[in-house]
This record gives structure tokens, C-alpha cells and sequence, in this order.
């Protein structure tokens, strides 16, 4: 069996004894292609003249089209002078409805798809249509951020212009440290999982619930990154960070790191604000060690969003959630993260920094959010 050329009127039917000719108008016609036959029928008609309206309705009878569908586009066009057929107007819209809906939301931009169609008294197809095609709203997730005083709000602005400006003035290259709490088990580590299933209760329940151990046993884990993308070793203990573990901390893995990868190249170590960070004795090693270091009456209080080290433990840790065994030891543990993080660091350790100038700027200008206003 084959088919027509495309330019043909007629679909083609062939076997080795007949050929079966069968008119387009059996198949249904979309309206583009109504349309296309409309502006050939009225071409057609222009050409030949009125009075052989019969003659142009008998040549495209002969090419498979239905004579009462030829003179309908004529007639269409001798009442009206419209070539085309207009597109049916569809459901009328419910202005009611939609001003509710759009009431609702500037009042209260977070309400839910179930909430939001309760409120108005619709069906959730309804208040999801109204909201993404008449409204043209998108739903997006909220930025946690620290809660922040107008007084440490004034004061992040002013320190974080000094960093800048030290920075760039100095062409500095930044690097940050912290420390951060993983889970020995990788399923502890926090974050949503999903089935998929036939139905809600088509798997075995094992396979459908997740389980949480109420005490899970955890690593702490140090590690420092600098503005292009490498990153130190990993300090892993199982105990809470104070200023004896974090002297440790910088004696064999910071001041190591500094020398391999930033060597002629003046360093600004940011470290954040915790009271262990800035006791005397760790001070005294960084100026003993000549690390230029942000003081901590010119640092910056809750930036998270401005310091790329906090995301890239949540991306250390998504990786980690992957594993199917758990590190039971500090040193299995470090085999592990060693792995990881640098598998994070070579894909997007450089991406984490970018543009951190810019927002460094930014937030010295026009405040400590303004880089999540853009």
C-alpha cells in the first residue's frame, strides 16, 4: 500500500489488483488546512469571475473535495468577504472567578493549589488553569535565609563594602572554611525520596516508607575552598567543633592549602562568625602564619547566601545521601567525603564563586538581600 504525494488532493489506496481513490474530505481536515483550501477556492474564484462559480466548484469536486463544502467557503465569501473560517470563540471566560483568584493570591502569594481552590470554591484544575494562563503566575520556593536585626542588617552592608573593596583593591583571592554535621547513615541525611508504582499502595511497604533512626550517629566534617574552585582535604572526628579541634583544623590542612594553591598570591581567609573561630590562641596562629584574615568586627553576620561553601555542602551531602553503605568509621568517612567533594569541587567549584564580586558589590550598595531581589 502506498500514499500520495503530499500536493495530491487524493489519498491513494494500492494493492497488485486495485487502486481505490478515496476523497480528502473523509478524513477530517484541521483548520489550517481548511484554510489553505479556502484561499485556493477564492483565488480560483477571483480568476474565473462570478458567473463560473459552477466551473470552480465542478474542478475542485474532480479533485476529491465535497461540492457543499466548495460552496460554503464561496458563499462565505461573497456574504462576509472572508476568505477564512473564524476560530469559535470557546468557553467564556469567568471574570468572577478569575478576580477572585487573582485577589487571593496578592493577598497571599503562598497559598497552596489545595487551599487556593477551597478559598474560591473551584476544582484544582480550574485554579491551576486560572493562575498559570490567566495570570501568568509561576510557582517558586522560598529562600531560607537567617533572621537578621535592621542592626545586623546595617551592619553585614558596611563590612561586607570593606571585604569587597580589600578584595578588588588587592586583587585577593577569598577563601572560606566551616564545618558542617553529616550523618554516619547516608538515608539520615535530610531530603525528600520518591516511588513510582501502578498506585499509591502497588509496592511492598518497605519499599514505600523511609525510616529515621532518632539519634543517628554523626561526623563532623572541616574543610576549606578558595575562590576558584579547589578545595583543602577534609577534617573528619566524631566529636563538636571547638578552638582546640579548629587550631588542628588550620595547622595541618589550611595553612597547607594556602601554600599549594596560592602561592605569590595575596589570600583573604573569610571565615564565619562562631566564637571558636575567633578565640585568642586562633588568632595568634593566623597572624603568626601571616594569614590576612577578616577580623571579626569587620565580618559579616548571617550571609549565608553570600558564602558558596554552604552550598557546596548541600551538594557534598545530596552525593552522600547516593551511597548505599554507611561510613562507619573517621576513616572510612574521610575515604568517602575525600571522594566526593572532590568530584563536587571538579564539577561545579568554580560556578559556586562566580560572580561573587558582583554580589559582593551588590549587597554593599543596596543591602544584605539585594542579591536575592534580582
Amino acid at each position: 500500500m502506498t500514499l500520495a504525494p503530499l500536493e495530491s488532493p487524493f489519498l491513494a489506496l494500492q494493492d497488485t489488483c486495485y487502486c481505490y481513490v478515496v476523497p480528502f474530505e473523509i478524513i477530517e481536515m484541521r483548520k489550517e488546512e481548511r484554510d489553505a483550501v479556502a484561499k485556493k477556492v477564492v483565488k480560483k474564484y477571483k480568476k474565473l469571475g462570478k458567473e463560473k462559480v459552477k466551473d470552480v466548484v465542478k474542478i475542485f469536486v474532480e479533485a476529491g473535495y465535497v461540492r457543499r463544502t466548495i460552496e460554503g467557503m464561496i458563499k462565505r465569501y461573497e456574504t462576509t468577504g472572508n476568505i477564512v473560517a473564524k476560530s469559535p470563540p470557546g468557553r467564556k471566560k469567568n471574570t468572577r472567578l478569575i478576580t477572585k483568584v487573582s485577589k487571593l493570591l496578592e493577598k497571599k502569594p503562598s497559598t497552596s493549589l489545595r487551599n487556593g481552590c477551597s478559598a474560591v470554591g473551584t476544582s484544582k484544575t480550574t485554579f491551576q488553569r486560572i493562575k498559570t494562563k490567566e495570570l501568568n503566575r509561576k510557582s517558586y520556593v522560598k529562600v531560607t535565609v537567617p533572621e537578621i536585626t535592621p542592626k545586623q542588617a546595617t551592619k553585614a552592608k558596611k563590612n561586607i563594602k570593606k571585604i569587597y573593596e580589600k578584595v578588588n583593591n588587592n586583587k585577593m583571592i577569598i577563601v572560606m572554611d566551616d564545618e558542617t554535621y553529616v550523618p554516619k547513615d547516608p538515608k539520615n541525611v535530610p531530603g525528600r525520596e520518591f516511588y513510582s508504582a501502578t498506585s499509591r499502595t502497588g509496592l511492598p511497604l518497605s519499599q514505600r516508607i523511609k525510616t529515621k533512626t532518632k539519634y543517628p550517629g554523626k561526623f563532623m566534617i572541616w574543610q576549606a575552598i578558595d575562590e576558584n574552585g579547589n578545595i583543602s582535604k577534609p577534617f573528619v572526628t566524631d566529636k563538636s567543633m571547638n578552638w582546640q579541634v579548629y587550631l588542628v583544623c588550620l595547622r595541618q590542612f589550611l595553612f597547607p592549602f594556602i601554600r599549594k594553591h596560592q602561592t605569590g598570591t595575596p589570600v583573604l581567609f573569610w571565615p564565619d562568625m562562631a566564637t571558636c573561630h575567633y578565640k585568642k590562641e586562633v588568632l595568634d596562629e593566623l597572624r603568626a602564619k601571616n594569614i590576612n584574615f577578616v577580623e571579626k568586627i569587620d565580618n559579616a553576620p548571617a550571609v549565608p547566601h553570600l558564602q558558596p561553601i554552604e552550598k557546596f555542602w548541600a551538594l557534598c551531602k545530596a552525593e552522600y545521601k547516593k551511597e548505599t553503605s554507611p561510613a562507619n568509621t573517621i576513616k572510612e568517612m574521610e575515604k568517602v567525603w575525600s571522594k566526593i567533594s572532590k568530584r563536587v569541587a571538579k564539577k561545579s567549584g568554580q560556578a559556586l564563586f562566580e560572580r561573587i564580586r558582583g554580589k559582593l558589590r551588590l549587597t554593599s550598595r543596596k543591602g544584605v538581600y539585594a542579591v536575592l531581589d534580582k
